[in-house]
């Protein structure tokens, strides 16, 4: 294994990818939260509530892009220090490293992972209910439209559809 000294320089680059990692995982915590919230709010339908969690949630992912910024600018100057890559992965960049800040940044980034897999679920069931509610309300709306308009006299029958009656009777009997 080729291991470098580690100098003050490192080992404060380290520390500064470590925060940025724990502040993403943290930030990734918040976004499940915030879509689970959303979920929630939208079962009870509490629309003040569903507005607030869904500021926290855009306000999550809005951090989350900073963070991402950070930790390449982050990630590259430490692979630049290592002489390596600027696009090397972090598997390689710890192998560089020594071992207690390589055991740091591996810890970090499972972390990171587990929060990501986490958001992803949350976020991935809230948008499943978000589509079949907008689908609930178009076949509502499209309903509420149609309430109107002359409803067609056709059969179902097990083979499909069978031509529409030819009389104008009416579907229930009304003369009792």
């Amino acid at each position: 294994m080729n291991t470098v000294l580690c100098p003050s320089s490192l080992v404060s680059m380290t520390d500064a990818l470590l925060i940025t990692l724990a502040d993403e995982s943290e930030t990734l915590a918040r976004l499940a939260t915030a879509a689970a919230d959303q979920l929630a709010a939208l079962g009870r339908g509490a629309m003040g509530d569903f507005e607030d969690a869904s500021v926290a949630t855009a306000e999550a992912v809005a951090d989350l892009g900073r963070l991402e910024q950070r930790r390449t600018r982050q990630h590259r100057m430490l692979a630049r220090t290592l002489d390596m890559d600027d696009d090397a992965p972090i598997e390689v960049l710890v192998g560089r490293l020594p071992a207690d800040e390589a055991s740091r940044l591996r810890s970090a980034r499972d972390r990171v992972r587990a929060a990501a897999g986490l958001a992803d679920s949350h976020c991935d069931a809230l948008a499943f209910s978000l589509h079949y509610a907008v689908q609930l309300g178009r076949e509502t709306l499209s309903a509420w439209r149609g309430l109107g308009a002359d409803r067609p006299a056709h059969v179902y029958t097990a083979a499909g559809m069978t031509a529409a009656p030819t009389d104008a009777r009416p579907l229930f009997n009304n003369a009792g």
